[in-house]
């Protein structure tokens, strides 16, 4: 009996909901959970977008670096061609201007410049000429004239030997002069003694007059030089003309003995220098 009444006071004292209520319940919950579902969708579709948006970005502006580069590149590679090019047609310029500088000689020129291309052989070349026969000689010295022509020797003594030998003795003569000359001047400043001075001065002007002098004779030297070689080409040029009147006259004996003066091979520079004293050879032609 206690429990029959304990039921009934217990199911009175328990909240009465209705069943409408209960379904409101439900669908507040519902509800709720269909939202967050969804704001959870447009987050991670809003991210997505901005993650491709990104990356199309960054794609493009690699493209543009690489594109840059690449005409960086090619910019260099066409300045680096036109320096190239320029270098090339500076050295070809400078090749032509170079050509003919100390004058331009010939393979007939060989006796008049066997000083020079026999010391150019020895001193350049390390060849010993005393073994070499008469067809090496020949090979050798058109190697001489083509450095000769261009302007390529290592030393302007291997061009004229006596014109480089006499500048460095007035290179020597005038360095002497002016060590002199200084020396005098610096005594002459350093002392208070006129007659000292006066003597300082004298020697200096003998010095400067002893400079001058050198410079004259210098040119008077390369002046004679010069005539020398005008005159020795002018009997060449007589000499040649000769031998070919005699061979056209049938004198071929005479035509003959020209050729051998003519020979650079068999006639030393003395020896021409000799014939040349004794006058050409007379033409008489047959009649």
């Amino acid at each position: 009996m206690n429990n029959i009444a304990f039921g009934a006071t217990r199911k009175l004292l328990e909240p009465q909901f209705s069943p409408q209520e209960n379904g409101s319940d439900s669908d507040s919950e519902s509800g709720s959970s269909e939202s967050s579902s969804e704001k959870k969708k447009k987050k991670k579709a809003k991210k997505e977008k901005k993650k491709k948006k990104k990356d199309k970005k960054d794609k493009k502006s690699k493209k543009n670096k690489k594109a840059e580069k690449k005409g960086k590149k090619k910019k260099e590679k066409k300045k680096k061609k036109k320096k190239g090019d320029d270098l090339t047609e500076a050295m070809r310029g400078s090749v032509s201007n170079q050509f003919g500088k100390y004058g331009i000689i010939k393979a007939e020129d060989f006796f008049s410049k066997k000083p020079e291309f026999m010391l150019w052989a020895q001193e350049v070349r390390k060849v010993n000429t005393d073994i070499l026969g008469q067809m090496q000689l020949k090979d050798l010295f058109k190697e001489y004239v083509e450095d000769y022509n261009t302007a390529t020797m290592p030393s302007k003594k291997y061009y004229n030997i006596q014109v480089f030998e006499q500048q460095m003795s007035n290179k020597r003569r005038k360095k002497k002069a002016e060590t002199v000359i200084d020396t005098a001047l610096q005594s002459s400043l350093a002392s208070f003694d006129d007659e000292k001075a006066r003597r300082d001065e004298v020697l200096a002007l003998r010095a400067k007059k002893q400079e001058n002098q050198i410079s004259s004779e210098a040119a008077v030297q390369r002046l004679r030089m010069n005539k020398e070689k005008a005159e020795d080409m002018k009997h060449q040029a007589m000499l040649k003309t000769q031998q070919s009147m005699l061979s056209k006259a049938g004198q071929v004996e005479a035509a003959g003995k020209i050729s051998e003066r003519l020979n650079p091979n068999k006639v030393d520079y003395a020896e021409r220098r000799a014939k040349k004293l004794d006058g050409p050879v007379g033409f008489q032609p047959e009649g």
